[in-house]
């Protein structure tokens, strides 16, 4: 019965030691946007995000990323903005990694304009 009571102690402060172990932080200090994942469809359009800076920004849009997919605007100073990024029609699967800098500091917004349920 004692071996019982000792065990069940015993768990108990196991569980107390684990939920006060402290959790990191998930976000930028230096960049956040209100959305990491765009999806667009394949019939073309838009989606804005809230981006918040605390310095100088910009969206870093590679030359093979900029021949389906327009961002606006691609850099700016602290604050808040909204972006926003549009794609044409599209008979083929479009995605891209774009990183949004800021003090050295990157946050990444996935884009994809997909033709086709996988």
């Amino acid at each position: 019965m004692k071996l019982k009571n000792i065990f069940a102690t015993l768990l108990a402060g196991l569980a107390i030691f684990n939920s006060c172990v402290q959790e990191e932080e998930m976000f930028l200090s230096e960049v956040r946007v209100s959305s990491s994942y765009i999806g667009l469809p394949a019939t073309g359009g838009s989606k804005t995000i809230t981006l918040t800076a605390s310095g100088d920004w910009a969206i870093d849009v590679p030359a093979t990323v900029a021949k389906w997919l327009t961002v606006n605007p691609v850099s700016g100073k602290a604050g808040t903005v909204e972006v926003t990024f549009t794609a044409a029609e599209t008979a083929t699967t479009n995605s891209a990694a774009l990183y949004v800098i800021c003090a050295g500091k990157s946050q990444t917004i996935n884009v994809l304009q997909q033709t086709e349920k996988v």
